[in-house]
């Protein structure tokens, strides 16, 4: 899930098809099983959703996500980073 959900960031981003943003890591810490339904969250700052709105793809960006049963308990986390390889074209 983790990976998904940060991919769904990237890509809903993508408006310029000049920058090449590709996925250049992903590390996953899991810490128990679920047994349950599971939720993913993602907390932006006001100063990370203006740096996004101007920015993504441009640069280097990582995105820290959490992954809760459904009682709240954390079962993972995650950071996720996109890397701009449009210079690389």
């Amino acid at each position: 899930a983790a990976e998904c959900f940060g991919g769904l960031v990237a890509f809903n981003n993508l408006s310029d098809s000049k920058y090449q943003s590709v996925v250049a890591g992903v590390t996953i810490n899991f810490l128990r099983s679920g047994t349950s339904d599971i939720t993913a969250e993602i907390i932006f700052s006001d100063e990370d959703v203006k740096f996004i709105e101007r920015h993504f793809c441009r640069f280097d960006f990582s995105i820290h996500i959490v992954l809760r049963d459904s009682i709240g308990k954390i079962l993972a986390e995650a950071d996720y980073v996109v890397k701009d390889f449009s210079n690389l074209m």
